[in-house]
């Protein structure tokens, strides 16, 4: 409990804050973020927990640079950075709760509608992105829909890390899609 008052009330010097608190302490948060499925609970709790966290620590590098003794400009850096990393949490803790209110904050993007279930179309026209992608696996991999569809394919994807999850999710070119697919065969053999 000592390490989060010093933190707090920016005891702990401003090296040891930033670099320690600041710095260091992010890796294990972002390794968190990294091995969760992006979207998952998990992942959106880990983003609310880490924004608390950051609000804490760069709060601590703020009041630990006012306290500094040392050379302006090292106490003017501090502050700087500690207001950027408030500005950061607080845009990433906005952004998750857009998101999870029904808000859609990613650039629109054209993606292959076969993996996105009944009902998804693609927009019309011979030179349309999509159309182009979509004629491209049609004749590079025939039955490509109904694979993607199969209970197989959800098995082994169910057994695939977050990453791959997420590559068949965004996956929007045929050759993203022709790399997955070629995974799957060659692990289904």
């Amino acid at each position: 409990m000592d390490a989060i008052t010093n933190l707090w009330s920016g005891r702990a010097g401003l090296a040891r804050t930033y670099w320690g608190y600041g710095v260091a302490a992010s890796v294990p948060w972002a390794l968190a973020l990294w091995l969760l499925t992006p979207g998952s609970q998990a992942a959106i709790t880990v983003v609310f927990a880490f924004c608390a966290y950051a609000a804490l620590a760069n709060i601590g590098i703020w009041r630990a640079a006012s306290a500094y003794a040392g050379a302006t400009l090292w106490a003017m850096l501090g502050k700087v950075v500690s207001v950027l990393g408030l500005l950061a949490a607080a845009g990433a803790a906005t952004m998750v709760a857009v998101a999870l209110d029904g808000g859609d904050m990613q650039v629109p993007r054209a993606r292959l509608p076969a993996y996105q279930g009944q009902g998804a179309t693609a927009p019309a026209g011979p030179h349309d992105p999509v159309d182009v992608e979509l004629a491209r696996m049609d004749s590079t991999h025939p039955g490509w829909r109904d694979t993607l569809k199969s209970q197989d394919f959800h098995d082994w994807l169910a057994t695939q890390n977050p990453r791959m999850k997420a590559a068949v999710d965004t996956a929007d070119t045929a050759q993203k899609l022709s790399d997955i697919l070629r995974m799957y065969e060659a692990q289904k053999k």
